[in-house]
């Protein structure tokens, strides 16, 4: 599957954020994506770690 990337400003210049992920190993990324750190280390926690727009999260095994 081909990647995307997009700017933060794009990524925050929306009304909600909605992130869908398949499988252990993304949920376990996601928890450690949650917990504080730097944002170069796991970029995701751009969208996680701020308060501008809510955050739907969709997770299936």
């Amino acid at each position: 599957m081909p990647r995307l990337t997009l700017t933060r400003r794009a990524l925050l210049d929306t009304r909600c954020a909605v992130i869908h992920c398949t499988g252990a190993a993304k949920r376990a990324l996601l928890q450690r994506a949650s917990e504080a750190g730097e944002v170069a280390e796991l970029p995701i926690r751009i969208v996680l770690q701020q308060d501008r727009v809510p955050v739907h999260i969709f997770h299936v095994d």
